[in-house]
This record gives C-alpha cells, sequence and structure tokens, in this order.
C-alpha cells in the first residue's frame, strides 16, 4: 500500500525541516510527500526544495491561504492508497509512518489518528496533551462515533474516504476539521488510534500568546457559549482568532 505525505506550510522555515529530517528517517518511507504552501513570506520554500534528494518531494501552492485549501490541493494531487496529513511543526518517531499504515491494513479502517505529544514540560501543556489522547480514545465509546476528533494535524485516511466525504472546507480557517469530522460522522468513516504511534506537536502558541488565550482559541465555534460569550469576551480582551496571523 502507498502512503502520501502532505503538509500544509505557511511561513515554516523553522519547523518544517525538521520534519523533513523525521521523515528521511522513517522506517517505512513515504511513496511521495508533499509540501503545500500558503504562499509564505519567508524561506520555507527554500528549506522544502533543500530536502528534493533526500525525499520524493513536491512542492505545490494552494490556491487559498489556509490550512483546509492546503490539504486538499495536496489530497488532488496524491496518487497513493493513504494521505498522511501532517503540521509542519510536527516532530514523528522512525516508526511513525508504517505504524499508521499497519493500523489502518490491519483494522480495516479508513482513518488512523497517532497519540499526541506537546514539545516542553510545562504542566499545562502535558495535561492538556493527556486530556485530549484520553478524549479521543474513548471517544467511540462515549458517543459512539467512528471518527476522532484529531483530523487535522496529525492523521493518517484512505485516499477513497478523503474524496468521499468532499475534503476540507477550503473556505473555513479555524475549525475546518472539525467540519471534517462531521461529515465523517455522515459517512459512517470507520477510524481507529493508534496509541503507540506519537507525533509531538509545537507549543510555539502557547508560548509566545500565552496559555490561557490559546487555549480559548482552540474551542471550536459551533459550541453556543463560544459563539455567545467566548467570543465576545476574545474580543475585549484583545485574544484574536487562531488563524489572524493569515490575514
Amino acid at each position: 500500500m502507498s502512503v502520501s505525505v502532505i503538509i500544509p506550510c505557511y511561513n515554516e522555515e523553522h519547523y518544517v525541516g525538521k520534519l523533513f529530517e523525521d521523515l528521511t528517517k522513517q522506517i517505512k518511507q513515504p511513496d511521495s510527500v508533499f509540501v503545500v504552501d500558503c504562499h509564505s513570506k519567508d524561506k520555507t520554500i527554500k528549506v522544502a526544495k533543500s530536502f528534493s534528494n533526500q525525499l520524493p518531494l513536491n512542492v505545490l501552492t494552494a490556491p487559498y491561504r489556509s490550512a483546509a485549501s492546503a490539504r486538499n490541493t495536496g489530497a488532488d494531487a496524491a496518487k497513493s492508497n493513504y494521505l498522511l496529513f501532517l503540521d509542519a511543526d510536527m516532530r514523528i518517531r522512525p516508526d511513525f509512518v508504517g505504524r499508521l499504515e499497519n493500523s489502518a491494513i490491519s483494522k480495516r479502517v479508513d482513518v488512523v489518528t497517532p497519540r499526541l505529544k506537546i514539545e516542553g514540560h510545562h504542566p499545562a501543556d502535558v495535561l492538556s496533551a493527556w486530556n485530549l489522547n484520553l478524549w479521543v480514545y474513548f471517544y467511540r465509546l462515549l458517543l459512539r462515533r467512528q471518527a476522532s476528533v484529531t483530523a487535522g494535524g496529525a492523521m493518517l485516511i484512505s485516499n477513497k474516504a478523503h474524496h468521499t466525504i468532499g475534503g476540507y472546507n477550503p473556505k473555513l480557517r479555524e475549525f475546518d476539521d472539525i467540519d471534517y469530522i462531521h461529515r465523517m460522522w455522515k459517512h459512517n468513516i470507520s477510524c481507529a488510534f493508534d496509541w503507540g504511534a506519537v507525533a509531538t506537536t509545537s507549543n510555539r502558541r502557547a508560548v509566545e500568546q500565552g496559555r490561557f488565550a490559546t487555549f480559548l482559541q482552540s474551542i471550536p465555534e459551533d459550541y453556543f457559549i463560544t459563539r455567545h460569550f467566548i467570543r465576545p469576551a476574545m474580543k475585549k480582551l484583545g485574544i484574536k482568532p487562531k488563524w489572524h496571523d493569515l490575514e
């Protein structure tokens, strides 16, 4: 079975090279790697192309400046059986790609999500990661949902399933993964959680703008309390939406 890695990027020159280094060390090498740039203003593309001799690399440009649009662009170009979406600031272990692919095949599911870690040792970050992982692990048992809740930053999905649900909504710049999951539910997409496959994400936003602001930004807008209380409070406090930096 074949796997294409899809990495949306916007001004990721300080992070994406580390992810590429991890990809070169994979026991199971991906069949292709698509870096989809959202019109970066730094050296992201230069860093990406420096790995062209080490990885089966393709550099594309998203039509819209959003992660959703970038993921769709990569998925449309990929010819593989599986799509592995990864955020540019992720770090992965050498067995990562192989574990996810083996889980999908052995468990006969369309989607496999890994366990997430957050870099650093701040108690709030560690607790946040554990809460998310436990929620994903028990999600299907509690709500009897087949799809998990981490469909954005790190997820393996079959190419067929991605196109069956219509891909990501390119018009959404926030919570496009939540919308993606809701459509998974409608199409009864099967999912598994692989505790042994670990992806470590950066805590840069928490460090740069504070953990309270980062927490508020992460609460989906489809909740009544978010729309009517949290977002108005954020505006008064001067806390901008998560993707305001893409304006």
